[in-house]
């Protein structure tokens, strides 16, 4: 059993080829791949025998690929697809390290051919690829020193060299060493008949490509006259459909066959990048929003505040006068009661200081008037002892008035000053808060203005979020002209990319048929010359008139020259895909008709 990996971007391709696998009996799937690390994964996990691997691959193209999977398993054979033809492709593939070279279009035959050949051990480049490679290369290809046998098929245009060495072809002899000359004998021979072949080969393919005799004029009418050329019938116009953007195909409304009108839906494709900024632009939309909803309660919030501050500062304004006039009235009052408090008698003696001061004097000058006279004995002891007790207690009643006096007057120093400074302290108190309460009202303001210029912001970037295109999740293909389904490269799950072409429609309404026409009879040809068309046999067949559209200038390899031939299908029928025979008619004819 030969196991083979898939690696494939497309679903459609590796359905084919699993179908091709899976139907020949020497061969197992053994696994599959959308991109180039899942294939490098699976190469060193499964080890297959051979890899059929898409040149044309995202994230690694596929010539690396092909160059890690050539290094890292050495037993593993690649067998290349791709949709490029020229020489420049086929060599930096073989070189990267693959075995094969096939193109998309390749049929299943060769597909099996190619990976047996490649399996076997042979280098595999695919139809009318070979052709392709200038004969330097050729023999290059044909002569390597491991060459042992090319198969050359030349009709069909392909080749398989065999890289295996003579010893793997050759009869196994045991007991015998390989003699040196004999081994260098041997691959110069190889080598002779390799150049001879590839030059046998160049000289038929340029033997068959020389041309017959040229016919005259005449001739060539005749010749058409009895000749009816068969071809193919394809639509006149035909216009695709392709990707703009990378996407999913995840549904698909019509068929292959299905007639369509303008604007009609073909397909959705869904665009999971398109999805995500999607969503993160709606995301930003909210968050936005959110914002400008929390700034707008911050600017009510801070409004409500300066109303209250402005409030406050203006109460305590307005109360502070008042304040100073009343603590001046309280402060008159004081005195004036301070005033008639000292009118009032003491507690502790009904006499004021003048008085006590009076009662003092007279009690001294009557002892000192009672001492005399005691000393000239008219009077007698008791009573200058009795004067002196008055004296005493009028000098005691003296002292204690000026004593109280001093005391109120100090008294009444002290109120007044405390006075003063309590007004002073109110007074302090109620412009310190005022000034307090006026830097919290600028600070209020400030905010103010900052959440003001803040909302601005967030409005103006609600407003670009809001201009901001959101992209297409789900884009809805639509056929651009009506016209009926004639190609439909991709299924429902496919993963396509830009570029990549989803729906092709053709018009019925005029149809062509290309056929090859030799170059001994091409110049009796020429443009809206009229000719005639059936298709099918018998009663069942169907007539149309038609002309020449278009005359490929530059002739095929077989020196033919394509044709077109368009007519008009009036009644849409659907006639494509079916054989046609067209029959030139001769400039005469069509003039006369």
């Amino acid at each position: 059993m030969i196991g083979i990996l898939i690696v494939d971007p497309q679903k459609s391709v590796r359905a084919r080829l699993e179908e091709i696998i899976n139907s020949t009996a020497d061969f197992q799937l053994i696994g599959t791949a959308e991109d180039g690390f899942g294939a490098i994964a699976k190469v060193d996990a499964l080890r297959p025998d051979i890899v059929l691997l898409n040149i044309e691959m995202p994230q690694l193209d596929g010539l690396t690929i092909t160059r890690i999977i050539a290094q890292e398993c050495k037993q593993t054979k690649i067998i290349v697809f791709s949709s490029h033809n020229n020489e420049e492709y086929i060599a930096k593939s073989i070189a990267a390290g693959a075995t094969g070279y096939l193109l998309k279009g390749t049929s299943d035959e060769e597909i099996q051919q190619a990976i047996r050949f490649v399996h076997k051990g042979c280098t595999h480049i695919g139809a009318g690829l070979f052709e392709t490679l200038p004969l330097e290369r050729k023999t290059t290809l044909l002569s390597a020193s491991s060459i042992s046998e090319a198969i050359v098929n030349s009709s069909q245009t392909s080749v398989a060299v065999l890289e295996r060495s003579p010893a793997a072809v050759s009869p196994v002899r045991t007991n015998t060493t390989p003699e040196p000359n004999k081994n260098k004998w041997s691959a110069l021979a190889w080598l002779i008949i390799a150049l001879s072949l590839t030059t046998g080969i160049y000289l038929m393919r340029q033997w068959l490509r020389k041309p017959l005799p040229a016919l005259s004029l005449s001739e060539q009418t005749a010749t058409f006259a009895d000749t009816k050329f068969t071809g193919k019938i394809q639509p006149a116009k035909t216009f695709k459909i392709a990707a703009i953007a990378p996407a999913v195909v995840d549904e698909i409304y019509v068929q292959i066959g299905e007639e369509v009108e303008a604007s009609q839906p073909l397909m959705v494709l869904k665009n999971a990048e398109a999805e995500a900024q999607m969503k993160q632009i709606l995301q930003e939309r909210q968050l936005a929003n959110q914002q400008q909803q929390g700034v707008i309660q911050q600017q009510q919030n801070i409004k409500q505040r300066i109303y209250e501050l402005e409030q406050q500062i203006g109460s305590l304004k307005y109360n502070l006068a008042p304040l100073r006039t009343k603590i001046a009235e309280a402060n008159l009052e004081v005195s004036l009661a301070q005033s008639q408090a000292d009118k009032l008698p003491l507690r502790q003696r009904q006499d004021s200081v003048a008085r006590t001061k009076a009662l003092y004097e007279r009690a001294l000058a009557r002892f000192n008037r009672w001492n005399t006279l005691n000393k000239q004995g008219a009077i007698s002891q008791e009573q200058l002892e009795q004067a002196l007790a008055d004296l005493k207690v009028a000098k005691i009643d003296f002292e204690t008035a000026q004593a109280a006096a001093e005391a109120g007057a100090k008294l009444e120093q002290n109120q007044k000053q405390l006075s003063l400074l309590q007004e002073k302290l109110a007074v302090k108190e109620q412009e310190e808060q005022i000034a307090q309460l006026e830097k919290q009202l600028q600070a209020a303001r400030l905010e103010e203005r900052q959440a003001s210029e803040k909302l601005t912001l967030l409005r103006q970037q609600a407003t670009q979020l809001k201009e901001h295109q959101i992209p297409e999740a789900n884009k809805t293909i639509t056929a651009t002209e009506a016209g009926i389904v004639a190609e439909l490269p991709v299924t429902s799950g496919d993963r396509i990319f830009t570029g990549n072409p989803l729906v092709s429609l053709a018009k019925l309404e005029r149809l062509k048929v290309e056929v090859p026409v030799s170059g001994r009879l091409i110049n009796a040809l020429t443009p809206k010359q009229q000719v005639a068309i059936q298709i099918g046999e018998g009663v069942t067949a169907q007539k149309f008139e038609g002309t020449i559209a278009t005359v490929n200038p530059l002739p095929a390899e077989n020196l033919n020259y394509l044709v077109e031939v368009e007519f008009d299908n009036l009644s849409n029928a659907l006639l494509i895909g079916q054989l046609a025979k067209v029959q030139f008619l001769p400039q005469e004819i069509a003039g006369g008709n």
